[in-house]
């Protein structure tokens, strides 16, 4: 009888691993690191609307893994040739940024799974789209839901498992499947609250000058900089003789 049952566990087990193939259906791969840990300690309070819209950040393979690694270690090593001659956009693109091909493969996937393409990127390591829940959960193989927080007083949503795709489907990542964590502004000094307003710096039409942020967000200080790397991150136009002065 034991070995009765334990044949027909077999038969169901092996008749289950093969039910993809022999449906047709294409293997699938997981996108782990998708799911916050929040949800293992948080309650599931409902399911969000399947009309509801989500901005997702679709995220592309690089190629030449290994010649990246290897040229980051060149570009900082000062006994390099090539220490410190940093690639263009272009260059970087051509030599390790997803093909175009790929890039078209992920848009393709992104609209037979009723995705709207809202940005594409001139490197293509990046798709921006816009999909309601009902897309993302048949599209993802999951299943979202709206989470009661364990420490704030809100809710957010995500997703119950890691999402999957395609084996073959040259995606990386995805953003934009949760809210679990909230930006939150990391001022170093305390503000009396309404004390700033939008462009109210003393330079022309109410633009700020240096010491405008130096005197926000350190005051008193006599530091000058002297010795320090400073990195400018830029999301609009910008002039480029600032950076040297």
């Amino acid at each position: 009888m034991h070995r009765f049952f334990l044949h027909r566990f077999r038969q169901a087990t092996f008749g289950l691993l093969l039910f993809p193939l022999a449906s047709g259906a294409a293997p699938l791969r997981e996108l782990p690191g998708r799911v916050p840990p929040l949800t293992a300690k948080a309650r599931r309070l409902a399911d969000p609307a399947p009309t509801q819209e989500l901005n997702l950040a679709l995220g592309l393979r690089l190629r030449n893994r290994d010649g990246l690694t290897q040229l980051l270690e060149q570009l900082y090593d000062p006994r390099s040739p090539r220490y410190r001659r940093f690639l263009s956009a272009e260059e970087f693109a051509g030599k390790f940024g997803p093909t175009e091909e790929d890039y078209a493969a992920v848009r393709r996937f992104a609209e037979v799974h009723g995705f709207a393409v809202t940005h594409t990127h001139p490197n293509r390591t990046l798709l921006d789209v816009k999909a309601a829940v009902r897309d993302i959960e048949q599209a993802f193989h999951l299943r979202m839901g709206v989470y009661q927080h364990p420490t704030e007083n809100r809710s957010f949503f995500a997703p119950d498992r890691e999402p999957s795709v395609e084996a073959d489907l040259p995606l990386l990542s995805i953003s934009g499947l949760d809210n679990a964590v909230l930006p939150r502004p990391a001022s170093l000094t305390e503000r009396p609250q309404g004390s700033a307003s939008p462009e109210s710096g003393t330079g022309p039409a109410g633009y700020y000058w240096g010491y405008d942020f130096r005197h926000a967000y350190a005051p008193g200080v006599e530091l000058t900089g002297a010795g320090q790397a400073v990195g400018l991150f830029e999301m609009a136009s910008y002039y480029s003789n600032d950076i040297p002065t």
